[in-house]
Formats: C-alpha cells, sequence, structure tokens
C-alpha cells in the first residue's frame, strides 16, 4: 500500500508541509505514586495510578489485593485501569504496605481479618476516603474491585452501606459473619466465579445469592466454567491446589468488569449497547462499546488531511460518554501512531478533547503500508473498526497484501470492521476495501472530494 511515486516539485511542496506539522505522539502517560493513610493512628500505604495528561476529574476504582498483600499483580491491575481512563487506589490492607512472607503468613494474616469483619470493613474504608481526596478523583463515582481475599473485602465494603456506585470480587470468598440488609447495600454488584472453586463451594455460592435476594441487591453472579480459584492471576501455576489461571476466564471476567463499570457509573445504561458515531464520514455506526479508527496518514494525504481532522473530531464527539472507549491510530511509513498504544481509553469530556488535540497534530508522511495499524488494532480489541485509506495503493499486490494483513491480524471473530475510500476511487483499492468490510459484517463508502 506504498505511495505512488510524485513529480519532484510535488515531493519539495510536502517535504515543506511535512516539516511545518508537529509529529504524532500520544498524549497520556500512566503516573504513579505510594499514598500514606492512617487507621487508629498505623500508617498504610496504598498504590496510586492515574492518567496525568489533563487534572480533569473522572472515576475512581479501590482495589483490594490478595491474601498476600500489595504486590506487583495488584499494582498492574491499578495501572490498566489507569490507562483506561480511570484513577486507580490499590488497599494496604495489613499496614506499612507489608506483603505475607509465603503462603502460611497470607493465610494468618488473612484469617485474622475475615474473623474480625468490622476491623476489615474499617480498613476498607479509610482507604476508600483516601481514594475520594485525590484531586483527580469524581468522589460521586467511585467503584471497588477485588481479587481473592481483596474480593472478599469489597464485598464487605459493600454490604456496610458504603456510598460506591459498585464492586466486583474476582473469584473471592462470598460468606460473611455480617450479612447485608435490605435496604442497607447501596452499590451494584458483579461476583466472577470459577465455577469449580474448591474453596468457594457450592453452598458458600447460594448462601451467597440468598443474602443478595434478601437485601433485595442489585446484584449478578457470572460463574466461569471449568474455572478453579484465582483465574485471573498468570502467576497461580497450581502449586496451590485449585489455584490455577484461565486465561478464557481473566479475558472474559475483565470484559465483564469493563461493561459493569461503564453500567455502574451512568446510571439508565444497562439494557443498551450505545450507537458508534453515524456522521458525514464515519457512519454507520450501529451499536459498539468499543470503538476503533484507523486512519491513513501517508505523504498522500497532505491535502486531505484537513477534511479528515475535521469528520474524525466529529465522530469522537458522538461517541456516549461514560459508556463507550475509543481509541485512534493514523499509518505510515509502516509505523502506526495511536491516541493510546497500551489499551482503549473510556469517553469522557476530557479523553475526548486530549483525542482531539491528538487528531489536530496529525501530519502526513511518507508511503502508506497499514500492517501495524491493523495489528495494532486487532491487538487492542473493538466491537467497531473504521478502516480509512485514501485508494493510493495501486502499486500490483498491494491491495491483496491489505486483505491478507486483515487475516492474518487476528480480530475477534465479533468485530466488524467499516472500511472507507478516501476522496480517490482507484479499483484495486475499492475492491480491498468492499472485501474487508464484507468479511467483516462492516459497510462499505466511498467520500467524494469534499463530501
Amino acid at each position: 500500500m506504498r505511495a505512488k511515486l510524485l513529480p519532484q516539485s510535488v515531493l519539495r511542496t510536502l517535504a515543506v508541509a511535512v516539516a511545518m506539522l508537529p509529529a504524532l505522539s500520544a498524549l497520556s502517560a500512566v503516573k504513579t505514586q505510594d499514598v500514606t493513610y492512617t487507621v487508629d493512628k498505623t500508617p498504610y500505604v496504598g498504590f496510586l495510578a492515574y492518567d496525568d495528561a489533563n487534572d480533569a476529574k473522572r472515576p475512581g476504582i479501590l482495589i483490594g489485593p490478595e491474601w498476600v498483600g500489595l504486590n506487583d499483580y495488584a499494582r498492574g491491575r491499578a495501572k490498566q485501569l489507569a490507562e483506561m481512563g480511570y484513577v486507580a487506589f490499590v488497599f494496604d490492607p495489613y499496614g506499612g504496605g507489608k506483603n505475607a512472607a509465603d503462603v502460611k503468613q497470607s493465610a494468618e494474616w488473612s484469617g485474622a481479618l475475615k474473623a474480625d469483619r468490622p476491623e476489615l470493613r474499617k480498613r476498607i474504608t479509610a482507604a476508600l476516603e483516601t481514594l475520594k481526596k485525590q484531586d483527580r478523583v469524581d468522589a460521586k463515582k467511585i467503584a471497588a474491585i477485588g481479587y481473592c481475599f481483596g474480593g472478599t473485602t469489597v464485598l464487605e465494603l459493600a454490604r456496610s452501606g458504603a456510598d460506591v456506585q459498585g464492586v466486583v470480587s474476582f473469584h473471592g470468598g462470598l460468606s460473611t459473619t455480617l450479612p447485608a440488609k435490605a435496604g442497607e447495600l447501596k452499590a451494584k454488584v458483579l461476583v466472577c466465579h470459577g465455577a469449580i472453586d474448591p474453596f468457594v463451594p457450592p453452598a458458600e455460592v447460594a448462601a451467597f445469592e440468598k443474602e443478595m435476594q434478601d437485601a433485595k441487591a442489585d446484584w449478578q453472579l457470572v460463574s466461569y466454567g471449568n474455572a478453579v480459584h484465582s483465574f485471573t492471576n498468570p502467576a497461580a501455576k497450581g502449586e496451590i491446589p485449585g489455584a490455577q489461571y484461565d486465561e478464557k476466564a481473566d479475558k472474559r471476567s475483565w470484559e465483564a468488569m469493563t461493561t459493569f463499570l461503564r453500567e455502574a457509573f451512568t446510571p439508565g445504561t444497562s439494557v443498551l449497547v450505545p450507537e458508534g458515531p453515524n456522521g458525514a464520514v464515519f457512519a454507520d455506526g450501529k451499536r459498539a462499546r468499543t470503538v476503533i479508527f484507523i486512519c491513513d496518514g501517508s505523504g498522500t494525504m497532505v491535502v486531505k488531511l484537513q477534511h479528515l481532522k475535521v469528520a474524525l473530531s466529529q465522530a469522537v464527539d458522538a461517541l456516549h460518554d461514560d459508556q463507550q472507549m475509543m481509541n485512534v491510530i493514523f499509518f505510515s511509513d509502516g509505523t502506526a501512531t495511536a491516541f493510546d498504544s497500551r489499551a482503549n481509553v473510556i469517553v469522557n469530556a476530557a479523553t475526548k478533547a486530549q483525542a482531539k488535540a491528538f487528531i489536530e497534530n496529525a501530519s502526513s508522511r511518507g508511503s502508506s503500508e497499514p500492517f501495524a495499524a491493523v495489528r495494532s488494532a486487532a491487538r487492542l480489541s473493538a466491537d467497531l473498526v473504521y478502516f480509512l485509506a485514501d485508494g493510493e495503493m495501486e502499486i500490483p499486490g498491494t491491495p491483496n497484501l491489505v486483505i491478507d494483513e486483515f487475516a492474518r491480524a487476528n480480530f475477534h471473530p465479533m468485530t466488524r470492521v467499516n472500511t472507507i475510500l478516501f476522496e480517490n476511487k482507484e479499483p484495486g483499492s475499492e475492491r480491498a476495501l468492499k472485501e474487508i468490510a464484507a468479511k467483516y459484517n462492516g459497510t462499505y463508502r466511498y467520500i467524494p472530494p469534499n463530501d
């Protein structure tokens, strides 16, 4: 998909234009820091992660770590959530940021807190209040998630009547000595459970379900077939019998969580998936939780780029705050430059402004192979992908290479790809884009100049 050879006079003009335009660059970066707070005059050290691209308020997510304490696994989850546009804070269950030395000590320390639920609630509540005080946190939009012992902990937070929008337990224990009471449980509840978890037997699951029913809670329990305890942690390799990582259950439960959080933070949106953009260029959005725009940023786009920028910014504006996720990827010279190369981001006023600034700073340069961008979009994963190219791929064989690259990229079977031929209606390009759209249940559109 290389640009056609152009006359030297045009190339000189392009070189000047490109030199005047700033290079594409990602605008965001995750920052992390330890945050000390106190419980009964004892210092506790939590871990905070956030995107520092702007100071806008955003939802906060409190994380309950596994029984070992605040470890690298919990820190990694916090960074993932920060990449998605949240402020994440990992709770310190034992004080001083200390971790248990081994399985025996983990069982002793976590067991002591499970035997003293008021103390456990006191500690997680102190962490919650610390999260609410962070500068970038919207204190009216807070959720908590937890893993294993951390799952037990966030369920206790919900049972206490804490003013949070939602809690998610991943393979956490479900029993309690202080069951929820009708009218007191404010948070929505999601439990992601391993169907054959030997540490959370069927009787415990049944008792939890009855508790939620009696409390008239807004709750759901998803049971993942063949999954046992610790199914989200790649470090769980079976050394502890009944604790084993399960990649499918890990990915499915994370997706369940992301959908749950969007619903929890935006009441009234639980039934319908929101519409994607339906503008003059980026049309046929239909319903999509996650939208990725792949756009041509090659040298042949230099005259057309402003038209694309306007249409792309309008499409970003049309996305639904707190209900959808997005990304924007430009391709040129065989490279892919993404708005956020690490993860798709939650749509809100702040991330829309950042994305539009990223779009405005885009420049056109070089040749137009989209292969890296296609692979990046497949890795990031989306319900809907827009692929826009200007048709300048008439070197023999290039259209077929683009088709082959989409096939190799291994998109999710449910991903829909809408293709857009932008201003140049070349026969080979048109055939390739139509074929890609047909294969991925999308639509093909041609946008003539000045449309």
